[in-house]
Formats: C-alpha cells, structure tokens, sequence
C-alpha cells in the first residue's frame, strides 16, 4: 500500500516568528499567511543550509518524496536553489542522502497556482525511520537574501513489518 505517512516534525533549524514545522506535514498551528507552511530565517547568505528532521513512529520503505514550495510572486524571492532528502534508521547512524532536485528558477508552477511541485521518485526504496530535508538558500535575481517558502512535504511508501 503506497499512502503518505509522514506526519510531525522533530526539529527545525530557525524559522521566522510564525512558521510551525509541523505544517510541512499537514497541519495548521503556524501564524503565517495560510497557516500551512513555513518560511525559514531571513538574511542568510546564499548557500545557507535550512533544514527539518523528523521520525516516523516505525521504519518505512520510502519509495517517493513530494516537495511543495511557492516563491513571492514569481521574483525569485524566497525560492530555494536545490532540495535534498536524507534518510537513517537512527541517531547513531550517518545520514544517507536519497534524492536531491535542483528546481527552475523562477519556479515553474507545474500545477497552475500552487508553485513549484516536484516528486522525486528514488532510484531504489529506502528504509528509514529519521529523515532530514535540507533546502539550499537561493538568492533572488535583485540580490535579496529571503528564507526559503516550502508548503509541504510528503512522502510515499509503506510501512516496514
């Protein structure tokens, strides 16, 4: 059975006043815009590694990973330059790189209104329990330096018995 089986967010790397990372997988607690997103730190240089880790309640065999973000109206603001997925069974272990994607900038909206939508399908299903996605700070073709805008992010597998 392939269905998305991420829910909750471990941790985060600083986020603006308002982000919750735990509205990257569905929810709804942030204060921002929609309330179901989140904006990392502002003012970073370009090349800054924003990141979000969490856990499954069990290990998983990810086959597919689903990435949704939206820039500022197609400036180039708040877009990230590459997205890269991780994946380990625990803290003890090192991190294993899945699946990374380097986006079109501005973001192409491959669905119309949403902005960027990109499923990587992994080349071999990993099983994981901890995963960790890391978003490589772009810079806006005026020079400003704006956290990326990520709106969700789902994976797609099944459950390890």
């Amino acid at each position: 059975m392939v269905a998305e089986i991420w829910r909750y967010a471990h941790r985060a790397q600083p986020l603006i006043d308002g982000s919750d990372p735990r509205d990257l997988f569905g929810g709804t607690y942030g204060s921002l815009e929609s309330h179901d997103l989140v904006i990392f730190a502002d003012s970073q240089p370009e090349g800054t590694t924003h990141w979000i880790e969490w856990k499954t309640r069990r290990p998983m065999r990810l086959e597919r990973v689903r990435v949704r973000a939206r820039g500022d109206q197609r400036t180039g603001r708040r877009e990230f330059s590459e997205v890269r997925i991780y994946g380990r069974n625990s803290a003890t272990n090192p991190w294993n790189l899945l699946e990374k994607f380097t986006p079109v900038h501005p973001y192409a909206f491959e669905d119309g209104n949403e902005g960027l939508v990109c499923t990587m399908t992994l080349p071999t299903p990993a099983v994981a329990q901890q995963f960790r996605a890391e978003f490589i700070q772009g810079k806006a073709p005026d020079g400003t330096s704006n956290g990326p805008r990520v709106l969700r992010l789902e994976g797609m597998g099944e459950w390890v018995r």
